[in-house]
């Protein structure tokens, strides 16, 4: 697994990243650092060549999708050259045909005459890209219950409000699926990935929550209980971050900064000891910073301090929570 990227600038001032070997879960950051320096520096034309990349998954498609999103925030484009047949495919199936303008060359991609010819074939569907992509990552060290427990992340994230657009093949040894998904529009992802995690916390604490409905509280249930029939697992949907090593569960709404850390170490995402113990790491270093702040009531999982959830199914810490408080004064 490897790739090589060579940076250049055209003479109309576009920066072409050319891209030679396997653009997967390892290699991407790389390629997300790249976009990300050229953004930072004030390259906003940017022209991504895809022509020698032996093989890309579901990643490497969220790290274009998200160098996209960067560059037409500052009213820039990515443009993809493409001509292989296996590669075209990924995007047609995943609809990104519809977002991305693609070249047979870098020489058509920076010429003005096509670029407009490609933009006004995709100004119809130019708002598609806003919506809100999202990475789903499965890794299960027992693959005889990989099937059940896909099933079950599947159904999870269809009941927020994600569709799953493209499946990598999955890596066996253990068994290990990335698969790239699509959030609905009924609301903002952060919005729908809040609601996921605290039906997901209070399953786990064996609670219900109002604004949870009957669907998406089945699915809940449905997911948890697949992954107890394995002791070492990790499921990423978006920033939701759910990692169970010798029967410790723990569920986490990854903060951007947080996120990005792990998308750099994607070896995280295969190994839950180590997840476990960085989640650890940065539950033990929040909770310091909150107590500093604001004391309050914690309790202690494996050694590390985390927020003690009150009981009445708000989802909300003790020392935040209302209703607790009313009564612990009540009484």
């Amino acid at each position: 697994m490897d790739l090589r990227i060579r940076a250049w600038q055209t003479a109309n001032g576009c920066a072409v990243l050319e891209l030679h070997g396997e653009l997967e879960v390892y290699t991407s950051p790389k390629l997300r650092e790249h976009i990300v320096k050229l953004v930072n520096e004030g390259h906003y034309e940017l022209v991504v060549d895809l022509e020698d990349v032996d093989y890309m998954d579901s990643t490497g498609l969220g790290v274009l999708v998200g160098g996209l999103k960067r560059v037409r925030a500052h009213d820039g484009s990515l443009r993809l050259v493409c001509a292989q047949e296996r590669v075209l495919k990924i995007f047609r199936i995943t609809g990104l045909v519809k977002v991305f303008p693609i070249f047979a060359s870098v020489e058509q991609a920076v010429d003005p005459a096509a670029f407009q010819r490609e933009l006004e074939r995709l100004v119809a569907k130019e708002t598609e890209v806003t919506g809100n992509w999202l990475d789903i990552r499965i890794y299960i060290s027992n693959r005889r219950q990989s099937r059940a427990i896909e099933q079950a992340v599947n159904n999870f994230a269809k009941n927020f409000g994600i569709d799953v657009i493209h499946d990598s093949p999955p890596i066996i040894g253990s068994w290990f699926r990335e698969k790239l998904a699509h959030a609905r529009q009924d609301g903002t992802l952060a919005d729908q990935l809040k609601l996921a995690e605290r039906a997901l916390q209070m399953k786990a604490l064996l609670k219900t929550q109002a604004e949870i409905d009957r669907s998406q509280a089945d699915a809940t249930a449905l997911l948890i209980a697949t992954l107890e029939k394995t002791s070492d697992a990790i499921v990423q949907v978006g920033s939701i971050l759910i990692v169970k090593h010798q029967g410790t569960l723990v569920v986490r709404n990854l903060t951007q900064r947080e996120l990005a850390f792990y998308e750099r170490n994607p070896s995280l995402f295969r190994d839950p000891a180590a997840a476990l113990k960085e989640l650890q790491r940065a539950e033990t270093e929040a909770e310091v910073t909150d107590i500093n702040s604001h004391p309050g009531p914690v309790i202690a999982v494996n050694g590390s301090a985390i927020p003690q959830l009150c009981v009445c199914g708000s989802g909300l810490t003790v020392d935040k929570c209302q209703s607790h408080s009313n009564s612990a004064a009540a009484s």
